[in-house]
């Protein structure tokens, strides 16, 4: 995220592992520079983004998945 936010979304979008509901949520580089400079960590570091969700599971197996809440980056540990 710390390179090229724009596209690591799309691609994370893309690759299904954001939910299509939360492509108009995009971080922006800023979001994440607090963490990482926090972290003593380098912009070529990989990045971790984080939301919750909220999972049903019906007794048949099926899932329903809802996302919630705000968008968080920070460095990979």
């Amino acid at each position: 995220m710390m390179q090229n936010a724009p596209a690591c979304w799309s691609k994370l979008i893309g690759e299904g592992k954001i939910p299509k509901s939360m492509a108009g949520s995009a971080l922006s580089r800023t979001a994440c520079a607090a963490h990482y400079e926090a972290m003593k960590a380098t912009p070529d570091d990989p990045s971790v983004v984080t939301y919750d969700v909220d999972m049903t599971i019906d007794p048949t197996g099926k899932t329903q998945v809802r996302s919630l809440g705000a968008i968080a980056c920070e460095a990979m540990p």
